[in-house]
């Protein structure tokens, strides 16, 4: 399977999960990206509250399990902003999550990110 179609499939069953818990699976907050700065985006799939206040956030991300021999890129190392960089600092491409969402080409998008304010 392409690296696209795995990545909407693994959207697929985190919706039915996400329904089967008693979320609302199909909604999404895609539609506004969740900014960590004026051009820094966090692919964010819902934020849950608990009355008024922020209790959960949910992330979109490349899939953590092992296939073959290849070890996947640990949940704040995934950058998805270039679309020619495949070096290991970035392996995945923002063209690779289109079947999920899609984000201005101004905004950086990655849950690196988050690795990188948490360190500053």
């Amino acid at each position: 399977m392409r690296t696209k179609d795995e990545i909407f499939e693994t959207h697929q069953f985190h919706t039915r999960l996400l329904n089967s818990l008693g979320y609302e699976g199909e909604r999404h907050n895609y539609d506004i990206p969740f900014h960590l700065s004026e051009n820094e985006v966090i692919p964010i799939r819902h934020i849950l509250y608990k009355g008024d206040k922020q209790h959960l956030m949910i992330m979109e991300i490349q899939p953590l399990i092992k296939e073959g021999d290849e070890e996947p890129d640990g949940l704040f190392e995934q950058r998805y902003n270039d679309e020619g960089d495949t070096t290991s600092e970035q392996r995945y491409h923002r063209s690779q999550w289109s079947r999920v969402f899609e984000i201005s080409k101004d905004l950086k998008i990655s849950p690196a990110i988050i690795n990188k304010r948490l360190f500053l």
